[in-house]
């Protein structure tokens, strides 16, 4: 048993369909876009409720006047009023939503491959460009009347020309959704947001690398050593520069990623401690109880 059969991944947009939205109508294997009004409401059920999961694609949704709780990464976030979130592949997505918030959230949901927009940007570029995209933080962005207004044009056009011819269409997408990510990151630097700057360097873009590998689902606890070699750059390199760009050492890093993996699984359940344990990659239980309480104070359970 792995960390990733404890938290499923959805590979394809029909998986995330079936448990979250249950739109239907995917008309393309690199993008697809839903009304958040077109969730059916399934009154057997006391809310929408979907368990832990990761995604291979990048999501956004646009809300507007919407009031729930959002939980990324075992922290639990309370979303109010009109924006945007950004939520990366490696990040764990918990949805519990009562029927009646469900009924009155209106916006839209955009999934999309990395892949999609790689004829304009390839991928280095798109951490570099878009960083709210973090692995490591929740990103939600508040949109003013006149800001939301812009982003839901365009998520309107989005939606008709995928409906209407989703493959001829898809350059005509891909510069719309490259709109939307421009116009976030226009008004993100407006803001002087500073857990994410607009801009990257080379020094910033290697440590954002580092906090999306650290957020991989391995289900290892890796050392900095491991992860410097993957990255092909020195342990201390990685370290001085982590820790300059992030505040945070690229062990805290580390540990944090860990600590969101096993707060997510104890979330849950149907899992023991020690199945959370092994899936994690500790040999005994013990040392993942050790770990745990090193770094909380308290005792798994």
């Amino acid at each position: 048993m792995n960390v990733t059969t404890l938290i499923p991944r959805y590979e394809r947009f029909e998986e995330y369909d079936h448990s979250v939205s249950r739109i239907g109508h995917i008309r393309s294997t690199k993008l697809f876009i839903h009304r958040l009004e077109d969730i059916p409401i399934d009154r057997t059920q006391p809310c929408l409720y979907v368990p832990p999961t990761r995604r291979s694609f990048y999501l956004i949704d646009l809300f507007v006047d919407t009031q729930f709780e959002h939980t990324c990464n075992g922290r639990t976030t309370s979303i109010r009023g009109s924006g945007i979130q950004f939520v990366h592949p490696n990040q764990i997505e918990t949805i519990s939503v009562p029927w009646s918030e469900v009924g009155q959230t209106k916006g839209f949901t955009l999934l999309f491959q990395p892949q999609f927009l790689s004829i304009s940007i390839d991928s280095v570029r798109f951490y570099q460009e878009f960083m709210f995209f973090n692995p490591a933080e929740h990103s939600f962005l508040p949109l003013t009347n006149e800001q939301l207004g812009e982003l839901r044009l365009l998520f309107e056009q989005i939606n008709y020309e995928y409906h209407h011819d989703p493959v001829g269409n898809l350059p005509v997408i891909r510069s719309y959704l490259l709109i939307v990510l421009y116009k976030a990151k226009q008004w993100i630097a407006q803001q002087n947001a500073p857990q994410t700057p607009a801009t990257a360097d080379r020094a910033t873009l290697l440590a954002r690398e580092f906090e999306h590998r650290a957020y991989a689902p391995t289900g290892l606890l890796r050392t900095v050593e491991q992860v410097a070699d993957e990255m092909a750059v020195s342990p201390q390199h990685l370290s001085e520069t982590v820790k300059k760009l992030t505040g945070r050492t690229a062990k805290q890093i580390l540990v944090q990623a860990q600590l969101s993996e096993a707060r997510t699984l104890l979330g849950q359940p149907l899992q023991t401690v020690s199945e959370i344990a092994f899936a994690l990659g500790y040999s005994e239980p013990s040392q993942f109880m050790h770990f745990f309480k090193r770094h909380t104070g308290q005792t798994p359970q």
